[in-house]
């Protein structure tokens, strides 16, 4: 982790000046009202927030710095019950949503919370908080910090914050992400980039949801490029799923300096000849990827495609010779359907790298599909033997079964809009759709009839 920069300190201090000369702070010490620390807080707690989400966006590897500079006394607690907040949720929880190691920063904050001369006027703003950190926590941490605290209030306070009904997966699990909601808006992630394998292991699982957030959130990663770079150049790390998965996302997402992409480069290549197993483990990730939440675009092919050496006769080569084919020519053409069915017949059908293939068709015919509205029922109808096609080449269940589900969502949007049943609109794409999943035996006669079928609406009684 970073210090940080000067010029936020210069920042904080002045917002600092501001909070401990405003005529709000001295409402709130001469009343001690609730309602006057709420003034105090509405006032400056947005300009705390701009200067917190300009250093999680820029210097993410700052941010811990910040945070405890956020606890001093001099804020008066504000913005407190967001850092809690953060400690939470940036965590990693297992399946069962616990924390899978104790949480010593959430602790730290919260301890400091408690101690504050504030905690009166404060503790409303943390008790759901409180509650999904605990819920998230082991009993006997849980205990330690309770019985830490002396001050009976306070005790009172955390003991009330225990809830039984969180001991419930379903409870603990609509818990966290009722309150993860309140964030979504914000940044708030960091995570230690590993030193050694032991290190990798133990950091992983917060770094790639580092990694992934930022992705998402499309931020600058400039400040990193420094960390990735010394994280690559490690020699004793590659190997692992942990490295390779990592290593995938900054390949497949970052846009680097010519420099640091070098690097990648290199170590990329390297590790395709040198390194056992690196490959199957890349594609293994790659099928992840592909089934995850992160949009895997032409641009993302494309980045690995120009660190490949070409001249390498292996695996990679020869699907990303294929993706270039598919943006280049589109999944349409008939030159990619010939380079798709040769790609496919030469792996196993159920290999993980077909997999990631009929993934990537997948993608492609989704976001098609997406993009038609209902009025292009016809263009949709001209494009469907395309699908058909790849149906065939893969002869792939779960493949032909994700087809057919977008296509019965795009049906239901027709049918929203084309309610006239005995337009030609309205039966041209009604029997094209029966026989289509007619003969690819996705639905029985007399179900396409009842999907057609317009529902009665129930007469009231008088």
């Amino acid at each position: 982790m970073e210090a940080l920069d000067p010029k936020y300190i210069q920042e904080l201090d002045a917002i600092v000046e501001l909070v401990q000369q405003s005529e709000e702070l001295n409402q709130y010490l001469d009343d001690e009202e609730e309602s006057s620390y709420r003034e105090l807080s509405l006032k400056f707690e947005p300009q705390i927030e701009a200067l917190y989400q300009e250093v999680a966006n820029k210097h993410p590897m700052q941010l811990i710095d910040l945070e405890k500079r956020l606890l001093d006394d001099s804020l008066e607690t504000l913005y407190t019950p967001r850092i809690l907040g953060f400690t939470i949720l940036r965590a990693v929880v297992n399946d069962d949503y616990l924390f899978i190691e104790p949480q010593s920063h959430f602790k730290m904050v919260l301890m400091q919370i408690c101690q504050s001369a504030n905690f009166d006027v404060v503790k409303n703003r943390i008790g759901q908080g409180v509650q999904l950190g605990f819920a998230l926590s082991s009993d006997i941490w849980v205990t330690n910090i309770v019985q830490s605290i002396k001050l009976k209030r306070v005790n009172s306070f955390l003991e009330q914050q225990r809830q039984r009904q969180y001991r419930d997966l379903d409870a603990r699990k609509a818990l966290y992400h009722n309150y993860a909601r309140q964030f979504s808006s914000l940044n708030f992630y960091t995570a230690e980039f590993p030193d050694t394998k032991t290190e990798l292991k133990l950091y992983y699982p917060q770094l790639k949801k580092f990694i992934v957030e930022r992705i998402l959130r499309e931020n600058d990663n400039s400040s990193l490029e420094s960390y990735i770079v010394d994280f690559v150049r490690k020699d004793d790390l590659p190997g692992s799923l942990e490295y390779i998965y990592l290593f995938g996302l900054f390949i497949n997402y970052l846009d680097l300096s010519d420099k640091s992409s070098g690097v990648l480069k290199k170590r990329l290549n390297i590790e395709r000849k040198d390194v056992e197993g690196f490959n199957k483990n890349y594609f293994e990730f790659l099928r992840e990827l592909l089934d995850s939440r992160l949009p895997v675009t032409a641009e993302c092919d494309q980045r690995v495609s120009s660190l490949l050496d070409k001249s390498i006769d292996d695996d990679l080569s020869m699907y990303y010779n294929m993706t270039d084919i598919i943006h280049e020519k589109g999944y349409t053409s008939e030159e990619t359907q010939n380079t798709v069915r040769e790609f496919f017949y030469a792996h196993d059908g159920l290999s993980t790298i077909n997999e990631c293939l009929r993934l990537v068709i997948l993608k492609y015919f989704k976001s098609v599909v997406d993009g038609f509205e209902p009025e292009d029922f016809r263009e949709f109808m001209d494009t469907y033997p395309i699908f058909i096609s790849y149906i065939n080449i893969f002869q792939n269940e779960k493949f032909s079964q994700a087809v057919k589900h977008f296509t019965l969502d795009y049906a239901r949007s027709f049918n929203k809009v084309y309610t006239d049943k005995r337009g030609r609109d309205y039966q041209d794409f009604k029997k094209f759709i029966m026989r289509m999943f007619l003969d690819l035996d996705w639905m029985t006669e007399k179900e396409l009839k009842n999907f057609f079928k317009t529902k009665r609406k129930k007469r009231k009684k008088d």
